[in-house]
């Protein structure tokens, strides 16, 4: 799971980097993600607290479990090439926590790592 997100995030830098140069039609120099900062952001995924409000009611009812299914169905649905709503449907079935709460917990996950991606990539564009 921390490897496929690393790719993930990797990819979402580069490709920052690339809209930009193509956007301001010069190639700029930048660095290769740093390593840190990548597993940094993988972490911040998956952590439990996320799923709970003001840490007294838990969003979802074994924190656990949500995070065993989703290290394994995400990387899984993602590198076959599911898209959200079908990936959605295979974690609820495991889950059986709703569809929407689902699909809107597998997007909030994929798109927080790939938003600070874009930002580290905006910032080595700056340099």
């Amino acid at each position: 799971m921390q490897e496929y997100f690393s790719n993930v995030y990797e990819e979402q830098y580069y490709r920052t980097i690339f809209d930009v140069q193509q956007n301001i039609g010069l190639a700029t120099t930048f660095t290769k993600p740093d390593t840190n900062l990548i597993q940094k952001a993988v972490a911040k995924n998956y952590i439990l607290g996320n799923y709970s409000i003001d840490g007294k009611y838990t969003v979802w009812k074994n924190i656990e479990y949500l995070q065993t299914t989703l290290e394994q169905k995400i990387p899984q649905g993602l590198n076959l090439g599911y898209n959200p709503r079908k990936l959605a449907d295979i974690v609820d079935k495991q889950l059986k926590t709703g569809y929407n709460a689902t699909v809107r917990l597998i997007r909030t996950e994929y798109n927080a790592l790939q938003n600070e991606a874009t930002f580290e990539g905006y910032k080595a564009c700056r340099n």
